[in-house]
């Protein structure tokens, strides 16, 4: 199923494959990218905008570097925020999106494949350590899966997930995000003392 992105004069379709599978898939069929949290998408968008326009008061973005601008969406889930971004601006950005939930990454994939939009989509969680860590898979939804174990209560199960900090993300990839989303379900904190030096 295709839903519209863009504004009239440049409307463009992505299509969420079946769109029932995920949360963010569910969402985006029921509400459409207009209905689906729209502050934080206008957000989002507005802070774009900003950079890849190279507003000087940024000192980054399009006029600054011959680089597109680089976008992270840590918590990605079913990738809502990194469709919509590079949907609307394309080639003007890079799109990194982080998503632990084998899953959940996999139908981002099949998603980003299908468009055809160049998501970067890393299978690891971003916290303040390196290494392995428990990502406690939520009985409510596949968007509540979370690193603490107390969010939400009753879990359906755990896995194992590769973990890495934004500091060495950034020092090992060379991708430094000019506008950066976090939703770690309760863990945000950790992931930005992970990138004090970002």
């Amino acid at each position: 199923e295709a839903k519209s992105i863009g504004t009239p004069d440049r409307e463009q379709n992505i299509d969420i494959i079946d769109g029932s599978h995920t949360s963010a898939q569910r969402q985006l069929r029921l509400f459409g990218y207009a209905g689906f949290e729209p502050g934080t998408a206008a957000t989002i968008c507005a802070l774009l905008d900003v950079v890849t326009r190279g507003e000087p008061r940024w000192g980054v973005g399009a006029a600054a570097t011959s680089k597109p601008v680089v976008f992270f969406d840590v918590g990605a889930n079913g990738g809502h925020y990194s469709f919509l971004s590079k949907g609307l601006f394309g080639d003007r950005i890079a799109v990194v999106a982080f998503e632990p939930t084998p899953d959940t990454a996999r139908w981002l994939e099949a998603i980003d494949d299908v468009n055809r939009l160049g998501i970067k989509t890393e299978r690891i969680a971003l916290s303040n350590a390196t290494g392995e860590v428990t990502l406690y898979l939520s009985a409510k939804s596949d968007s509540s899966n979370s690193l603490n174990a107390a969010f939400k209560g009753a879990h359906r199960g755990t896995l194992q997930v590769p973990c890495t900090t934004l500091d060495r993300y950034v020092a090992e990839s060379g991708l430094v995000p000019s506008v950066l989303k976090i939703d770690t379900e309760t863990h945000e904190e950790s992931v930005l003392r992970g990138g004090e030096k970002l």
